[in-house]
């Protein structure tokens, strides 16, 4: 019974649909590319793009949350810096993440990945 379970097992981890290397994680941004602060060396913010997929959360309380946009306008990151509520925030979070995208930040006209804070909800 158990070369039975060795030889599933060494199927299951050998099967393209679960290798990791058959399908790699890219990463959101580039190892060798910087990632700039909006409004620091001439960097302009990046600009939240309309979506219609986006539905509304409820927020309750203020909350700030930090951002990662890479330099295509993906978010790749959404922290939760501070909150009153943190089951609010973390729905906040979860919809920028999945919904969110942005006319990309620039430095010199160029397209640069940028990482910032913003504050959602009432004061």
């Amino acid at each position: 019974m158990k070369p039975i379970r060795i030889i599933i097992i060494a199927l299951a981890l050998s099967s393209p649909l679960i290798s990791q290397e058959a399908q790699p994680n890219k990463p959101c941004i580039a190892a060798d590319e910087a990632v700039y602060k909006p409004g620091v060396d001439g960097v302009t913010p990046p600009q939240p793009l309309p979506d219609k997929s986006k539905s509304n959360v409820d927020i309750h309380g203020p909350m700030s949350l930090e951002l990662v946009v890479n330099s295509e306008g993906h978010v790749c990151s959404v922290k939760v810096v501070s909150a009153k509520d943190q089951l609010s925030a973390k729905k906040v979070a979860d919809q920028i993440a999945e919904h969110w995208t942005f006319k990309p930040a620039t430095l010199k006209g160029k397209p640069v990945a940028v990482s910032f804070t913003t504050n959602f909800g009432p004061r």
